[in-house]
């Protein structure tokens, strides 16, 4: 392929004076718009202003300058307009490279300000160019310019599926860009109100499956985010059920108490959590809670991982293990698990995860919420039955709610000491829910005396308190809501228990 000439017209300058360089050294002629022009006249190349060509200044504080028959027919026209280019002396143009003005970061711009900020003549290049890439080879980012010079040099752009590559990546680059535009307007009329979707996404990361081996699988960030809310330190590819157990345990970090933790998730769910007097002491905690549902799990820490930690999980089989960060004596001892996944955790990313817009997909469409956000004080529970509870019970009462709340419904969790001691998740009857509990801390041999239940939902029957109170829990939160409630609260008083109503109920399905 023989390039003659070349567009450029960029805001963001990264590699310009690089490639115009070795466009230069090939013969091929210069065009640019005013800053380009200036940029590349500083680094003593040759370049024709696009004034020159299309014999009209630049008007409207530049806003018009490129909009011109004499460029867009050098981007449109196909080997039969030859005659056409000639009649007009319009050259043909062989490259174009171009990016947009970057839109504000602002999410609360007014649209008057917003507006000063689109760009237009840029966004129309780019479509020309992908509309003819056949004959034009668009350039829309700096990434691209390494492999565009290596090709060039050994004359290799005339390569059907290149230009398709470029012609993709330019369409892509507009439709981000006037999404971004699309989405500023919205939020200018409703707020984050979701009465439009509209989503373009790009891959990030291959999967090594699905839920299945036998399913294909991968994670796609809408454009414009380079990358998911963690860094992978080692260990083999993540799968689709590795993903969602990792949501599932940036969720419920970002809910974590302010004290060491660790939680022990296994399908979503947390199987075993605890608050401790270091990183160490949390996780020896948490795997006690249900040391056999632990096998194979997903690790969470609100803290890095020091080497004390590393050394009390090295000898267990986990799957993935999340922390804000490792030490080097915790990297040392854990990288001999050549498959064990270490995700450090981007704090100020993963504070964001489940934070807005939840979306799902159903019945060949989607679902829409707000995201679950609330956690509340103690000081907002009601108290309908038994006695102020201590400050300990208390802290094991929020320990419940933040871990029932990232467990599915039906749930029920039990804690006593910090520690959960029994959690029955994902039943069709609450009461299952407790009996599975219940039956978990008495078979590893945990203390039910004085411990606490949270429940996700209300119960809708007496059954689950006095089964409780039973086995030994002295105090209940959960939502209330039910027509039976005077039964509940009733039953709770009559078996001394304390029962705490949220008004706040917390179903996961």
């Amino acid at each position: 392929m023989s390039v003659r000439n070349a567009l450029l017209s960029v805001s963001d300058p990264t590699g310009l004076v690089p490639l115009a360089k070795i466009l230069a050294r090939q013969g091929v002629k210069l065009y640019a718009t005013g800053g380009t022009a200036r940029r590349l006249r500083a680094a003593h190349l040759a370049v024709s202003d696009i004034s020159s060509l299309t014999r009209f200044p630049e008007i409207l504080r530049g806003r018009v300058k490129t909009l011109h028959p004499a460029v867009f027919a050098g981007l449109l026209a196909r080997v039969t307009d030859s005659a056409t280019l000639r009649k007009y002396k319009f050259p043909r143009m062989d490259i174009l490279v171009c990016n947009f003005y970057p839109l504000p970061a602002s999410r609360n711009l007014a649209p008057d300000k917003l507006s000063d900020h689109i760009d237009i003549g840029g966004v129309a290049l780019v479509r020309a160019a992908a509309k003819n890439s056949s004959c034009v080879l668009p350039l829309v980012s700096p990434d691209q310019y390494g492999a565009f010079a290596q090709r060039l040099l050994s004359g290799r752009l005339h390569e059907p599926d290149y230009r398709r590559r470029l012609s993709a990546a330019a369409w892509g680059l507009v439709a981000q860009y006037d999404l971004k535009i699309f989405g500023a307007s919205l939020r200018a009329l409703n707020g984050q109100s979701p009465e439009w979707f509209i989503q373009a996404c790009e891959e990030k990361l291959p999967l090594r499956y699905g839920e299945n081996p036998h399913q294909r699988a991968s994670f796609f960030l809408p454009l414009g985010i380079d990358k998911p809310p963690f860094e992978i330190l080692q260990g083999k590819p993540l799968s689709y059920c590795n993903l969602l157990d990792v949501q599932a345990a940036i969720q419920l970090w970002v809910d974590a108490p302010r004290r060491p933790f660790c939680s022990i998730l296994k399908h979503t769910n947390p199987c075993g959590a605890a608050v401790g007097v270091s990183t160490a002491d949390a996780f020896r905690r948490a795997f006690n809670g249900d040391p056999q549902s632990a096998f194979g799990g997903i690790l969470l820490f609100n803290r890095s991982v020091d080497g004390a930690a590393a050394r009390e999980m090295a000898d267990r089989f986990f799957e993935v293990v999340v922390a804000p960060g490792f030490d080097a004596r915790a990297r040392e001892l854990l990288a001999c698990k050549k498959s064990l996944r270490l995700l450090r955790v981007r704090v100020s990313e993963a504070s964001k995860v489940g934070r807005g817009v939840q979306i799902r997909s159903a019945l060949g469409g989607f679902l829409f919420q707000n995201a679950d956000r609330s956690v509340l004080a103690h000081s907002r529970w009601k108290r309908v039955a038994g006695k102020r509870p201590s400050k300990s019970v208390l802290a094991d009462l929020d320990l419940a709610q933040r871990l029932v709340k990232h467990t599915k419904s039906n749930a029920v969790v039990l804690v006593r000491r910090g520690q959960s001691v029994g959690i029955g998740s994902g039943q069709q009857s609450r009461i299952d829910a407790a009996r599975i509990a219940i039956d978990k801390a008495r078979r590893y041999g945990h203390s039910l005396s004085g411990s606490v239940c949270a429940s996700d939902g209300f119960f809708p029957f007496p059954d689950s308190v006095e089964l409780l109170s039973k086995s030994g829990v002295t105090a209940i939160l959960e939502p209330g809501g039910s027509v039976r409630d005077p039964d509940v609260i009733a039953a709770a008083r009559n078996r001394r228990v304390t029962l705490f109503l949220t008004g706040r109920r917390h179903f996961r399905h």
